[in-house]
């Protein structure tokens, strides 16, 4: 499981919705997007990239609905995902299709596990005697 295919919902004031790819890199987590519009599909904008540091990632929840299921992904700082549309306050809501839920529970572990590793890593360079 290398990517998640997600889609985030009332873009542009309702007008358009994101659909995508995620996928967990050495050192961060990669979004790949594009805008679609809502009324018929047709007008798409040109494909993004943005790339999220773990360290500023808090946390990864995926909880599964009915019919779908939502990866929440929460940043310590506002500015981090500020260039993902559909961002409400510091938290991003990739939703999944019923068919990629358990795939998306998967990922959301992986990527919690990520983000931990790396806390830990900057724990224990801080905890570092000073070298002299």
């Amino acid at each position: 499981m290398n990517s998640l295919p997600f889609k985030i919902t009332g873009v542009l004031t309702d007008f358009a919705d994101s659909e995508g790819i995620a996928r967990i890199e050495a050192e961060a987590l990669v979004l790949e997007f594009q805008i679609i519009d809502n009324m018929f599909g047709v007008l798409k904008s040109a494909p993004r990239e943005v790339s999220i540091p773990f360290g500023e990632l808090a946390e990864a929840i995926f909880r599964r609905g009915m019919f779908s299921g939502v990866l929440t992904l929460r940043a310590r700082r506002l500015t981090t995902l500020a260039s993902v549309p559909g961002i409400k306050e510091s938290e991003l809501q990739l939703r999944c299709k019923r068919r990629d839920r358990d795939t998306a529970a998967e990922f959301a572990s992986r990527l919690s596990m990520k983000i931990l590793e790396h806390d830990l890593k900057e724990m224990a360079g801080s905890n570092r005697p000073p070298e002299s």
